[in-house]
């Protein structure tokens, strides 16, 4: 069954035709660093932030998902611009790509309480199909390509976000230009893998849990949609302490009460 599943998988990525489905890679850690889901938040903490990431899925499965981001953003111009750069290595079996984007975002003011952020982020992405790491049953098979397949080509993602007081929606659309990749296999067929179009969403309200204490919290809901996969949502549950660091997940809900009970007995 597991040779069938890669031949399979590498038949439909060779033969004429077109791929669609996820492709952009899942961040663990979106919700302390957004800006690598929608670049209209880079800058957006007015301070500069370095961050490195890796999440390594289904851990002892030959061929699983493994994503590392390495990303600094800041902000400029009284906070009103910010700037970031981004790097982004996702290996997934015999695919692999790299890419490395500069950001740029803008914040427009509207009044006291709303504002609106622009961002786009423009780079290179390196795609690589490795065909010595596929498992088949004819190795002779023309459909098979020989040489590692290796496509360079631009990228650009778009984002925004509307803020009103402690409410933020955002909107981006990573791989904007939906760009099509040419591959040809042993016999000069040719193959086409499409950068499909992206579409986020993403839904985030700020709470003061302990304000003398610098400490809040925010749901926050994140929605990819993505033509010929399902839609897909994530919801969370963060605690920020700004002296510290933050907490994620079901435990918040146990450290929140502690907090409110310590509060209560120094009152």
């Amino acid at each position: 069954m597991k040779n069938f599943k890669s031949y399979l998988s590498l038949t439909l990525i060779i033969i004429g035709g077109y791929v669609f489905g996820q492709q952009t890679p899942f961040s663990s850690q979106y919700y302390t660093n957004q800006f690598v889901t929608n670049p209209a938040l880079t800058g957006i903490k007015n301070t500069t932030n370095a961050f490195i990431t890796h999440r390594n899925q289904w851990t002892g499965i030959e061929g699983a998902p493994q994503t590392t981001y390495v990303s600094v953003d800041g902000s400029v111009r009284s906070d009103k611009v910010g700037l970031g750069l981004v790097f982004c290595s996702d290996i997934t079996g015999i695919l692999s790509k790299n890419s490395i984007n500069a950001n740029y975002a803008y914040k427009l003011n509207i009044n006291s309480d709303n504002s609106l952020r622009f961002g786009l982020s423009l780079g290179v992405m390196n795609n690589r199909i490795d065909f010595t790491k596929a498992t088949v049953f004819d190795l002779t098979d023309p459909m098979l390509s020989t040489q590692e397949q290796v496509r360079t080509n631009l990228n650009a993602d778009f984002g925004l976000l509307y803020a009103w007081k402690r409410l933020e929606v955002g909107f981006a659309a990573p791989q904007l230009l939906a760009n099509q990749i040419d591959y040809k296999n042993n016999i000069g067929m040719t193959g086409f893998y499409n950068l499909s179009r992206h579409y986020y969403g993403s839904l985030k309200y700020v709470f003061d849990i302990l304000p003398s204490m610098g400490i809040t919290a925010y749901p926050l809901v994140m929605i990819r949609s993505v033509a010929g996969a399902p839609l897909q949502y994530d919801v969370n549950a963060v605690v920020d302490w700004s002296d510290y660091g933050w907490l994620a997940g079901l435990i918040i809900v146990i450290m929140v009460w502690l907090l409110v009970q310590v509060s209560d007995l120094k009152d």
